[in-house]
């Protein structure tokens, strides 16, 4: 049996209760911390488990939490996606240096004062207002962004009949292409594993919220009562209460959008 436990606010009854808010009709990205958030943390005793699957873009990947106004959580997922093909190419974010190799991995530095200004420029090109940044916002800043630095992006859907396709995002994930979500409420979980039971604490949000994924994990558990598969997205939040974890693509969300993203 799952034992759930709850610390801080209710997140369940403030998804019900708060609106989108919008910019133009469209839906706009504008997570603040400062409104409501709360602890979930869900128990699973276990007689056997078995990390299915798993795969990370980096050893350390970029998890900056720079954001210049309130609710600017667009403008950060840029900026770590900018960081992340800042390594193939170190005038993508000018007078920062990306990371360095780690065995046959890599480990990202972070921020600076580089990427500060790059996400300053992004919060410009994307538009963005107190109400947050529309998708479409997202989309044209980081366009404009890289054609003035002689690159190109590509934005390739990661949903099937307005669903997100999770193995569709470990495809691309596992071709070097991190995903860019776009939710309405959220979670960053982190597993904490004891003996024949794990505990998952994620932090959760009703609010809309862009963050990026540059890898997964698939945990399955083998309970009393069945075998329960988690799946997980790995992600960089940008926020500063939990700037990276693990992203439960079924609990508390609704993913509005996911992008697997390519800068060339």
């Amino acid at each position: 049996m799952i034992h759930f436990a709850k610390i801080a606010l209710s997140s369940l009854m403030l998804l019900s209760s708060l609106a989108a808010p919008t910019v133009s009709g469209a839906t706009a990205y504008r997570e603040n911390v400062a409104s409501v958030n709360a602890t979930d943390v869900i128990y699973v005793p276990y007689i056997s488990k078995q990390r299915k699957l798993y795969y990370d873009l980096a050893l350390e990947n970029p998890d900056f939490t720079y954001a210049p106004p309130e609710g600017s959580c667009a403008n950060t997922a840029g900026g770590n996606l900018l960081a992340y093909y800042d390594r193939m190419d170190e005038n993508l974010i000018p007078n920062h240096v990306s990371g360095f190799p780690c065995n046959t991995s890599y480990v990202y530095y972070m921020e600076d004062a580089g990427a500060e200004a790059a996400i300053d420029l992004l919060t410009k090109y994307m538009k963005t207002t107190s109400a947050g940044t529309t998708e479409a916002n997202f989309k044209s800043g980081m366009e404009r962004y890289c054609k003035e630095k002689g690159k190109s992006i590509l934005f390739s859907s990661c949903m099937e009949s307005g669903k997100l396709n999770y193995y569709t995002c470990l495809d691309y994930i596992q071709n070097n292409q991190p995903i860019v979500l776009f939710l309405d409420g959220f979670n960053v979980g982190h597993i904490y594993t004891g003996e024949n039971e794990d505990s998952i604490s994620y932090y959760v949000s009703p609010e809309n919220h862009v963050m990026v994924a540059f890898g997964f994990d698939v945990y399955v558990y083998n309970t009393n009562d069945g075998t329960i598969t988690y799946n997980f997205l790995e992600v960089s939040s940008g926020l500063d209460v939990r700037p990276n974890g693990l992203f439960d693509i079924s609990y508390n969300t609704q993913i509005d959008d996911a992008l697997a993203v390519l800068i060339y």
